[in-house]
């Protein structure tokens, strides 16, 4: 059965946004049933913004930050740590990109959201679907 992911209420909002995305886009909910929370922490170095512990699937957004981050900067670091999570995607070595391994300025978000969402998301298409044998029709 599926464990139901215990999320924060002040994250609530922002991991709805990505799940609807996510279906919106045809990606389907990746690994979303084994994440095991969505929560705030003391990540202990303060050069990062969050964290997803793959095995587990718990993402952690560092609680010092939070405060000081505007709404686009916070969506898109949930989406970042939800990617790592739930689509098991990798760092991205480009600057616009959602993946990429630091968090853009406010007005840079605001500005390339829409496009690096549109991307983040066909970018995972592939990983949607059946996986079927060799000859096989899906």
């Amino acid at each position: 059965g599926s464990t139901e992911a215990k999320v924060d209420p002040e994250l609530a909002s922002f991991v709805e946004d990505f799940l609807a995305d996510a279906r919106a886009f045809g990606v389907g909910e990746g690994h979303w049933h084994e994440v095991s929370s969505v929560g705030f922490a003391d990540l202990g170095d303060l050069s990062l913004a969050g964290m997803c512990y793959t095995k587990s699937r718990k993402v952690e957004i560092a609680s010092v930050h939070w405060p000081y981050q505007g709404p686009c900067v916070r969506r898109a670091l949930l989406y970042h740590e939800l990617g790592h999570c739930v689509l098991d995607l990798e760092h991205s070595e480009v600057k616009e990109d959602l993946m990429f391994h630091q968090l853009p300025d406010e007005a840079s978000c605001v500005r390339e959201f829409e496009a690096a969402r549109r991307r983040f998301f066909e970018g995972v298409k592939f990983q949607a679907g059946p996986l079927v044998l060799p000859g096989e029709r899906p």
